[in-house]
């Protein structure tokens, strides 16, 4: 992906969070104080400006109770797939209460670890 490519993601990112900050009724000032980091910081993920960390856009992602799109290898059709998935099924565990939010984790988290034994 080159650096216009780059770019084109991070002004699109910003276009979606101030949309989802807007629908939210949320200003710039409150985002950046529940995302915990400086409003200039907001401002200019907002405008598509600069290169920011992706610890940044997860901490907006979250503020906002939004997932973040993964950007997968360009030419990899399986990780596309995948990761469209992952994306769908945390939106929807977003959604759920949060006891049901717990659970499903607690099941993941078993999940994964029974695969990381496995696959040793």
């Amino acid at each position: 992906m080159n650096d216009e490519d780059c770019g084109n993601k991070y002004k699109e990112f910003g276009e979606s969070v101030r949309k989802i900050r807007k629908e939210k009724g949320i200003t710039q000032t409150e985002l950046s104080i529940m995302a915990d980091m400086a409003f200039p910081t907001v401002s200019n993920v907002e405008r598509g400006q600069g290169n920011p960390k992706f610890d940044t856009l997860e901490r907006i992602a979250e503020a906002l109770n939004a997932s973040i799109v993964l950007i997968p290898e360009e030419n990899d059709e399986t990780t596309n797939k995948n990761e469209r998935e992952i994306n769908r099924m945390m939106k929807k565990l977003k959604e759920l209460p949060p006891r049901a939010q717990a659970v499903a984790l607690d099941t993941m988290k078993q999940l994964i670890s029974g695969m990381e034994a496995f696959d040793q």
